[in-house]
């Protein structure tokens, strides 16, 4: 059924979960083209153009989609972790800023903010994640990397003023 958007939607995650991105993406975007106005195809699109490197086509999907749900958190924590690898930390902190603040949003907003070198304040994002939950991995290994750039960048600031 050339028509059915669920099952070029089903055939895009199957591809993509067997290894086989551009099959995925040639699936998903016949699904979008059915209904572009669903925004699991547009999220899976997305994850699909990622996975095969694409990664502003990606973006693009990912925008659509949160543009159909605004109030997907899951939407949003995708969008931001998506400008994050895109190195677009500002845009991924203002998306984060807008939506819910749980503990996978405070991690992530940690991770932007040590990108743009405001380690301080990764630092009480961190912390923030482990007051609301004390068993995050993510959060306890993001603590120490980011207390480690902040050393490296003391002691680097410390030897070119000797």
């Amino acid at each position: 059924r050339p028509g059915d958007w669920e099952i070029w939607n089903n055939l895009g995650n199957a591809r993509r979960l067997s290894g086989d991105p551009s099959g995925a993406v040639g699936a998903l975007r016949r699904a979008a083209g059915i209904r572009s106005d669903v925004a699991p195809i547009q999220v899976n699109l997305g994850s699909a153009l990622a996975d095969a490197g694409d990664m502003e086509a990606a973006l693009a999907a990912y925008r659509r989609a949160l543009a159909l749900a605004p109030e997907d958190p899951a939407i949003r924590l995708d969008t931001a972790r998506l400008l994050r690898d895109l190195r677009r930390f500002e845009e991924a902190l203002d998306l984060l800023r807008s939506g819910t603040s749980g503990p996978d949003e405070l991690i992530e907003t940690g991770r932007s903010l040590s990108g743009l070198w405001r380690l301080d304040e990764a630092e009480r994002a961190y912390r923030t994640v482990l007051a609301m939950r004390r068993d995050l991995d993510e959060a306890w290994l993001e603590l120490p990397l980011g207390l480690g750039r902040r050393e490296r960048r003391r002691l680097s600031h410390t030897r070119d003023r000797v």
